[in-house]
Order: C-alpha cells, then structure tokens, then sequence
C-alpha cells in the first residue's frame, strides 16, 4: 500500500473516534482514571456479588492491579521475599513466572508496581527502583536498569 494512502487511512481512523480496544494494559485503564468506557456492565451486583471466573494460586501477595491484554494477564506478587512477574492465560493458568528481585521490606512491603503492556513488551518498576523489560510472550528480560544507579 502507498505510504500516503496509509498516512491517510490512519488520519482518518484517528479523526473519527475509530479506537481498537481489546484490552487494559496499564493502571486503572485505558486513560488511568478507573473509569472504563465498557458496556453492559452491570448496573446493580447480585447480593452474592459476580460470578468468580477463576482462582489462581502461587502468584503471590501484592497490591498492584492486574492488566489484561486480548491473549494474557499480567500481575505481580511476592513469594519467599522475592518479587514475580506472572503471565497467565485468560483461564488463570500460568503461563510463566520470572523473578523480579528481592522485594522492598521496609514500610509497607507488598508489590504496588503495575505492569504495563505495549505491544509484545511487559514493562515493571519493581518495589526496589529496579525497571524491567520482559518479551510478554516468554517471560525473557529484555533490558534491566537499577534507577539509582
């Protein structure tokens, strides 16, 4: 396809609200406001509450949000003082897990980091200043940095 037809394509995708969402990939949604343009969601919770779709066990304790992309979710916890980055699919069965590091065990010692997904790439601050790129296929590190170095 022409490069100016495609520029144009995507220009006129933009100017009319076109928007492709099929997942949440980073803290509280689409626009980190909680808010999430969904519809048919419930208007009222039944008194037992929503259905639970699935259990998961082994991903560790935590505060962080979970993000959701089309195929994967990704969370964060921690097991035996050390931070993980878990993949499940969309049934909570692990797909994998890779440690992140020794967890923050000072005030407050749980995860707070929410990963956030772009495109095949998972992105984490860890609870000790430790950013991470993993491959959100495989799990592989991509990239590691300590920010106070």
């Amino acid at each position: 396809m022409n490069r100016s037809i495609l520029v144009l394509l995507v220009m006129v995708l933009l100017s009319t609200g076109f928007e492709l969402r099929a997942q949440d990939v980073q803290w509280r949604g689409p626009n980190r406001d909680g808010i999430y343009p969904d519809t048919m969601l419930l208007k009222e919770w039944p008194e037992d509450g929503p259905e639970v779709l699935f259990l998961t066990k082994g991903i560790g304790r935590g505060f962080s949000s979970a993000v959701a992309t089309s195929e994967r979710i990704y969370v964060t916890g921690i097991k035996d003082s050390y931070e993980f980055l878990t993949a499940m699919d969309l049934q909570g069965n692990i797909i994998w897990q890779k440690s992140i590091g020794p967890c923050w065990d000072q005030s407050y010692p749980e995860t707070r980091g929410t990963p956030t997904v772009e495109d095949d790439r998972v992105y984490l601050l860890s609870g000790k200043d430790q950013m991470v790129c993993f491959h959100a296929e495989t799990g592989e590190i991509i990239w590691s940095v300590d920010i106070h170095k």
